[in-house]
């Protein structure tokens, strides 16, 4: 049997096997961290900028086309032969699908998201770190899965050029017509493919899974009678405001500039303390629970559960029905319906 006889092989030469395939799995390591160092920054850089995307989207295309022994052969003029002109060969194959599916991971992020963050008053780096990284995790991980699967096969090709590897075998095998000892070679980065795309296939659907929680997970919001008072001014930022916000719930806060729509949103986020009134996140006050010194389970913009937008407009700014208003810039406009809360 060919299987047995190459397992005999293996078993027989044992160290220059794992020779080999610890070379195979350093090429693949190397490169693949090299382009994820690359490609994703680039990713983030690009992503809201349309025309550099453009370019970029279309310069990825481009060599995601190349054949993988052309791109390992264009090397060799110059870097000569060895592991470095394998990995550098081997980055060009992994930085295309990663940069691609970091770009679309990120233009994915529900606009709306972006918005509320911005007018809770988040930073660029607090956006970048809190909502847009883990939110383009999922299609990270599977542009990683691609790229990994990509560089385990043409890392086989890098025994043309001298970079050893379990493509090796398969030459081997192949110039003196020994199937066992092509075997020796195919199998083991078979399986190397295989497993890489199970594994980071399921990291990208666990990850999937955490950004889209259960709306049973989802935290309930209550603003009771909050009021906000900053020192030196002359009139409540936020005067006896009254809020539930429910579970699978959206509520836009529409109002002037000084109506206290972002004052309201800092405070449900802990950036701000009510100078009177309680915020209660499933009935438990945040405030307090910040003095007892536990790190806050809530974040305002999160997609995947409540969120709370802040728009400016001065033409659609009127009471609640439960007489609860934001400071003294939102103005009564009669005839018109306030905004309240709706069912997504």
């Amino acid at each position: 049997m060919i299987v047995i006889d190459a397992f005999s092989w293996i078993f027989d030469n044992s160290g220059t096997f794992f020779n080999a395939f610890n070379r195979h799995l350093l090429m693949c390591v190397l490169s693949l961290g090299i382009a994820f160092v690359i490609a994703v920054p680039l990713g983030f850089a690009v992503a809201w900028a349309p025309r550099a995307a453009f370019a970029v989207v279309n310069i990825a295309g481009a060599l995601r086309s190349i054949p993988s022994l052309a791109i390992l052969s264009a090397t060799m003029p110059f870097l000569g032969i060895g592991l470095l002109p394998s990995v550098i060969a081997l980055i060009v194959l992994a930085v295309p699908p990663l940069l691609l599916n970091t770009i679309i991971g990120i233009r994915e992020i529900d606009a709306s998201v972006i918005d509320a963050a911005d007018g809770m008053g988040m930073s660029a780096g607090q956006m970048l770190w809190e909502i847009e990284l883990p939110l383009a995790v999922p299609a990270i991980l599977s542009g990683v899965r691609t790229s990994a699967v990509q560089v385990i096969g043409g890392a086989a090709l890098a025994s043309f050029i001298g970079g050893g590897g379990l493509g090796d075998f398969i030459n081997a095998g192949i110039a003196i017509m020994n199937m066992p000892r092509l075997l020796v070679g195919a199998v083991p980065i078979a399986l190397l493919a295989i497993f890489a795309e199970l594994a980071f296939g399921a990291l990208s659907a666990s990850s999937l899974n955490g950004a889209k929680r259960p709306k049973a997970d989802i935290r309930m919001i209550h603003l009771d009678h909050v009021t906000k008072n900053y020192d030196g001014s002359g009139q409540h930022a936020v005067d006896n405001l009254d809020l539930l916000i429910e579970t699978g719930t959206t509520v836009a806060l529409i109002g002037p500039s000084g109506c206290g729509k972002t004052t309201t949103m800092r405070m449900i986020n802990q950036l701000e303390t009510p100078t009177t009134g309680r915020v209660l996140v499933d009935g438990r006050d945040i405030a307090r629970v910040d003095q007892e010194g536990a790190a806050p389970q809530h974040r305002l913009c999160h997609p995947a559960g409540w969120s709370v937008s802040a728009y400016v407009d001065r033409t659609q700014c009127c009471d609640r029905p439960a007489a609860s208003r934001l400071g003294k810039g939102a103005q009564r406009s009669p005839g018109r319906r306030t905004p309240g809360s709706r069912r997504s």
